[in-house]
C-alpha cells in the first residue's frame, strides 16, 4: 500500500448510529444497518448555494461550521431513528435539530471553556494567596493547558462507551473508504481494510485546529482587556469568569472560521516535512476518533460513497429513500415466516391490516409502505413465531361482526363462530324492538364482543353485561365506553343479577377439563376460566339452564353457543328435565356447517 495517491475526492463523511454519511458536490448519503442487520440507504440532491458569504474567507468558515453541525446533528438522528426499534418515529424537524445544536454547544461550552476558565481562576487565586502572583499569562496557560487535557480526556473516556466505539468503526470505515478511492483502487471490502483510517480532511483535525486557535486568541483577549480594565474600571467585569466566558462566545464564530481557512489551507500545501509536522497532532487524534471497522461497517461506508460518486456525476440518477418499502415484497417474507413456523400465512393479513389502519380487502391496493410501518409489523411478527402468543393479544383488538373489539390475556379471543351467535341476537332483538325496548343480559360476557354489537345494532335495548371475572369484566369496561346502553355487572352467573330479561345470550366454558391439554398452544393462553366447562364441559351450561327460566319474561328466549355435539346434549337435557320451563328449541349450524348454537324459549303461561 505504498501507491502515491493518483485521485482527488471533494467527497467527506461523518460517522452515524451504526452507519455512515457522504457527502459530495451535489448529493448526499447516509447508508445505515437497521437492527436486523439490513443495509439501507437514503439519498437526496444538495441545493447549490450561490450566496457571496460562501466566498468570503473566515465568513464562509464560520457558516459552513455551523450549517454542518446541523446536517451532522440531523444526521446522526435520522440513524438513530433508523436503528432504534421504537415504532413510528417521525423526521426530525428543522427547529428539532436547531435545539439539538444548541445542547450540543452548551455542553461544549461548559466543559470546553467554564470548565478550563474555571480552573485557570482558581490556579490564579492559589497563586496569589500564596505567593503573591497574579499574572494574566498564567492564566491563559493553565486554561489553554486545561482544555486541552479536557479535550483529550473526552475523547479517551468516551471512547469506552460501547455505542461510541462503534461510531469509531464507522468513522474508521468513513476514512478507508476515502482513502482507498484516493489511491485509485477498486472500491471492495478488502482493499479498503488495507487502507488507512487516518484521513487529512477529518474532523476531528478541524476540532484540533479549534482548540488551538481558540487558545491563541483567548490569550490574546486575557490581555487585551486585562489591560483595558486596568485602563477604565467600568470594564472590569469582563476580566470576570461571565466576562470572559461571553468574549469566548462571542469570538467562536471567528475561531470556526479561522480554523477552517486553516485546514482548507494545510489540504492544498505540498505534503512535505513542515506540512506534515503541522497535521501531526491533528492526525494523531484520529488514533482516538477511529478505531478499526469490520467488513461490514466497511460494506456500509463503501455503499454511501459510491452513491454518491454516482450521483455527482449523473445528475439523473434518481434519489432513493429508506422510508419507503415495497408492501409485495414484505408482505411474501411475512407469508413464508409464518408458514415456516407452521402457523397460518393469512395472519400477515391481519398483522398489515391492523399497523396500516386498514380493512383487509383495501390490502391489494397497497405498494408502498413507510419502514416504520414495516418494522412495527415485523416486531408482531417476531413476537408471534418467537413466543406463540395468540396473533390477537399481540395486536390488542380483533374485528367482530365488523367491530374493533380490545382484548388482552384476561379475555377469551371473540370467534367467527360467535359472530353468527351474535348475529341470531341482533336479528331477534330488532324483531322485539317493533314493540317494545328490549332488555338483554349478557351472561359470561368476557370482551363484550356481542354486547357491543347489539348496543350498535339496537339502540334502544337496555343490555346488562356480567362477568365472575374482575380483570375481564375490565377490559370489556373498555370496550363498552362508547355506549350508554350497556351495563356492567361482576357476576358469578345470576349470582348479582336483578331483573328478567327478553333475551339472555351467553358464550360460556364448554371445553371438558380433560381436553385442555390437548388444545392448540395459542389457545392454551387464553383464560383457562373462560374455556373450562368442567367434566363433560355441560357444567355451567346446566347451571344456566336450571336458572335462566327465572331471569326470563314469558317468551323470553336463551341464545347459547356450545362445543362440538353438545347442542343435542343440551337439547335432550332441556326436554327430559326442564320442558315444563322452555319450548321452542332450535339448532343452528355456524359457518362452516356445524351444530353450534341452540336457541330455547321460556314458556308463555309459565308462572313461577
Amino acid at each position: 500500500m505504498k501507491n502515491k495517491k493518483v485521485k482527488k475526492t471533494l467527497i467527506g463523511g461523518q460517522a452515524v448510529m451504526e452507519g455512515v454519511m457522504m457527502r459530495g458536490l451535489n448529493s448526499m448519503a447516509l447508508a445505515v444497518r437497521d437492527h436486523e442487520g439490513n443495509l439501507l440507504l437514503r439519498t437526496e440532491r444538495l441545493k447549490k448555494n450561490k450566496s457571496l458569504i460562501n466566498k468570503i474567507p473566515v465568513i464562509r468558515g464560520a457558516v459552513m461550521f455551523f450549517q454542518t453541525m446541523i446536517i451532522g446533528v440531523k444526521t446522526l438522528l435520522k440513524s438513530a431513528e433508523v436503528y432504534s426499534e421504537e415504532d413510528g418515529q417521525s423526521e426530525l424537524s428543522e427547529s428539532a435539530a436547531f435545539f439539538a445544536v444548541f445542547l450540543g454547544l452548551a455542553f461544549s461550552i461548559v466543559l470546553f471553556m467554564f470548565l478550563p476558565s474555571l480552573i485557570s481562576d482558581g490556579v490564579n487565586y492559589l497563586a496569589y494567596k500564596w505567593w503573591n502572583i497574579k499574572s494574566a499569562a498564567l492564566s491563559s496557560a493553565v486554561e489553554s493547558v486545561a482544555r486541552l487535557l479536557i479535550f483529550t480526556a473526552y475523547l479517551v473516556s468516551v471512547s469506552f462507551v460501547k455505542d461510541i466505539k462503534r461510531t469509531f468503526m464507522y468513522h474508521g470505515a468513513e476514512h478507508k473508504t476515502i482513502n482507498c478511492y484516493e489511491k485509485d483502487l477498486e472500491l471492495t471490502v478488502e482493499n479498503v481494510k488495507k487502507c488507512s483510517r487516518i484521513h487529512d480532511r477529518c474532523g476531528t483535525t478541524f476540532l484540533f485546529l479549534v482548540m488551538v486557535v481558540s487558545i491563541i486568541l483567548f490569550t490574546i483577549s486575557n490581555s487585551l482587556f486585562s489591560y483595558w480594565a486596568g485602563l477604565n474600571p467600568g470594564l472590569k467585569f469582563l476580566t470576570a469568569w461571565y466576562g470572559k466566558l461571553l468574549i469566548r462566545l462571542l469570538l467562536l464564530p471567528l475561531i470556526a472560521g479561522i480554523s477552517y481557512e486553516i485546514l482548507r489551507g494545510l489540504a492544498v500545501l505540498p505534503d512535505n516535512w513542515f506540512v506534515k509536522i503541522l497535521k501531526s497532532p491533528g492526525l494523531a487524534l484520529q488514533y482516538l476518533t477511529t478505531k478499526e471497522p469490520d467488513d461490514s461497517m466497511i460494506e456500509v461506508a463503501i455503499k454511501a460513497f459510491s452513491a454518491v460518486e454516482k450521483m455527482d456525476q449523473d445528475p439523473s440518477i434518481p434519489c432513493v429513500d429508506w422510508d419507503e418499502v415495497d408492501f409485495k415484497q414484505a408482505y411474501q417474507e411475512f407469508v413464508y415466516s409464518l408458514s415456516a413456523a407452521g402457523l397460518d400465512a393469512s395472519e400477515a393479513d391481519w398483522i398489515f391490516c391492523h399497523i396500516l389502519k386498514t380493512k383487509r380487502v383495501s390490502l391489494k391496493t397497497v405498494e408502498l409502505i413507510k419502514r416504520s410501518q414495516y418494522y412495527a409489523a415485523k416486531k408482531i411478527l417476531n413476537q408471534r413465531v418467537n413466543t406463540r402468543e395468540p396473533l390477537q393479544y399481540l395486536l390488542g383488538d380483533v374485528d367482530f361482526c365488523g367491530y374493533t373489539i380490545k382484548v388482552n390475556k384476561n379475555v377469551l379471543i371473540p370467534r367467527f363462530e360467535t359472530e353468527v351467535l351474535a348475529q341470531l341476537c341482533s336479528k331477534k332483538a330488532k324483531e322485539l324492538e317493533a314493540i317494545k325496548e328490549p332488555k338483554i343480559l349478557d351472561l359470561c360476557t368476557g370482551s363484550g364482543c356481542i354486547a357491543v354489537v347489539l348496543a350498535n345494532e339496537v339502540k334502544s335495548a337496555k343490555i346488562t353485561a356480567s362477568d365472575i371475572s374482575k380483570a375481564a369484566l375490565n377490559t370489556a369496561v373498555v370496550n363498552f365506553k362508547p355506549y350508554q346502553n350497556i351495563t356492567a355487572v361482576e357476576s358469578d352467573l345470576f349470582e348479582n343479577i336483578s331483573g328478567q330479561f327478553d333475551i339472555i345470550v351467553t358464550n360460556p366454558p364448554y371445553v371438558k377439563t380433560s381436553e385442555l391439554a390437548e388444545l392448540p398452544i395459542e389457545v392454551k393462553r387464553e383464560p383457562k376460566k373462560a374455556l373450562d366447562g368442567g367434566q363433560d364441559g355441560l357444567e355451567i351450561i346446566r347451571r344456566i339452564i336450571d336458572q335462566a327460566h327465572k331471569y326470563l319474561t314469558p317468551g323470553g328466549v336463551v341464545m347459547m353457543e356450545a362445543g362440538l355435539g353438545q347442542p343435542r346434549i343440551i337439547k335432550e337435557i332441556i326436554e327430559t328435565q326442564y320442558n315444563n320451563y322452555y319450548d321452542n328449541i332450535e339448532i343452528i349450524n355456524d359457518l362452516d356447517g356445524v351444530e353450534r348454537i341452540i336457541t330455547f324459549r321460556k314458556v308463555e303461561n309459565y308462572a313461577a
